[in-house]
């Protein structure tokens, strides 16, 4: 596989959240050279994400990777994680509620 170049974190977090989430992927990822891109959509949008989602795909290298942080939590139970690879080795990781579908 190709070297990771992008990770695009796509999520409605406008907070201090996201620097959170930045932080805790650069600690543990022992990766020196790549960038993360911080896509924020609408708060709790589904179909937002998922078309922003789409959208950035096309501009997409291989080994890119998309880590979706979207989550409207309509029930109280917790969501499975889903890991899709695409046959141009882009990588997708979110939650299972729709975003990827």
């Amino acid at each position: 596989m190709k070297k990771i170049r992008n990770i695009l974190l796509v999520t409605d977090m406008s907070d201090v959240g996201i620097n959170e989430v930045r932080l805790r992927m650069l600690k543990g990822l022992d990766i020196s050279e790549f960038n993360i891109e911080t896509i924020v959509v609408k708060r709790f949008n589904l179909v937002h994400g998922s078309f922003i989602t789409r959208l950035l795909t096309d501009s997409c290298d291989k080994g890119d990777i998309f880590i979706i942080v979207l989550d409207p939590r309509y029930t109280d139970k917790p969501r499975e994680s889903i890991c899709i690879e695409t046959n141009s080795v882009i990588f997708y990781l979110g939650p299972n509620n729709g975003v990827l579908s």
